[in-house]
């Protein structure tokens, strides 16, 4: 059996776990499909804190924000800064870390790898 039957007879059995990874590899290339809606949420938008948002509430109830915090950086990802692609992207490759790591010693627990 070649990788590429293999392949396609695992995506036909566990329809739900290929959409799964699809989506997780399309946020891994493109961080901002999962960062701009949440977000959004919370009321950070590219030009600054949308009006009557938990963001523009915070910032008026904090005074003044320093550079760096996390309000910032909040911040910087919705104006299209680099701190919420990297966190969105270590933490999938954390997690893809983690999968392999698991079906790894399930499948040696299983007997499927000899040691």
């Amino acid at each position: 059996m070649t990788t590429s039957a293999i392949v396609q007879a695992w995506i036909k059995s566990h329809p739900g776990k290929t959409i799964l990874h699809a989506t997780n590899g399309m946020i891994f290339i493109e961080p901002r499909f999962l960062t701009t809606p949440i977000l959004w949420c919370l009321g950070f938008e590219e030009d600054g804190p949308r009006r009557d948002s938990p963001a523009s509430k915070h910032m008026s109830s904090s005074g003044q924000i320093e550079a760096g915090s996390i309000f910032a950086g909040l911040q910087s990802a919705a104006m299209g800064g680099p701190t919420g692609n990297g966190f969105v992207r270590a933490g999938i490759a954390t997690s893809y870390a983690a999968g392999v790591w698991r079906a790894y010693r399930i499948a040696k627990r299983r007997g499927v790898l000899k040691p």
